[in-house]
């Protein structure tokens, strides 16, 4: 069975993406380039295995997503959390 196995993304709107990037790098030292940063990890299982996870602000105005902020989730089986969630009643979108 697919599951969750932790954060893949974090994005969000604000008024200035640019003032937001700029002052993360100065304020909270994160490397930032104009599409955010990667926030680097190690796998509790496995430390030698990387991950990351993707932080990016946007424009109040961009149509990438609805609502105010988007969470992507890392997925195991992706196609089998996708039969769970539908055999459960959810309704998946896109």
């Amino acid at each position: 069975m697919g599951r969750v196995t932790g954060i893949g993304g974090v994005f969000f709107r604000c008024k200035d993406p640019a003032a937001q990037r700029d002052w993360c790098r100065d304020q909270l030292g994160l490397q930032i380039d104009d599409y955010g940063t990667n926030l680097a990890w190690r796998q509790a299982k496995d430390p030698e295995a990387k991950g990351y996870t993707q932080w990016s602000p946007f424009k109040n105005d961009s149509e990438y997503f609805e609502g105010e902020f988007m969470v992507n989730y890392r997925v195991e089986d992706l196609d089998g959390l996708l039969d769970s969630l539908l055999e459960s009643g959810s309704e998946v979108i896109g």
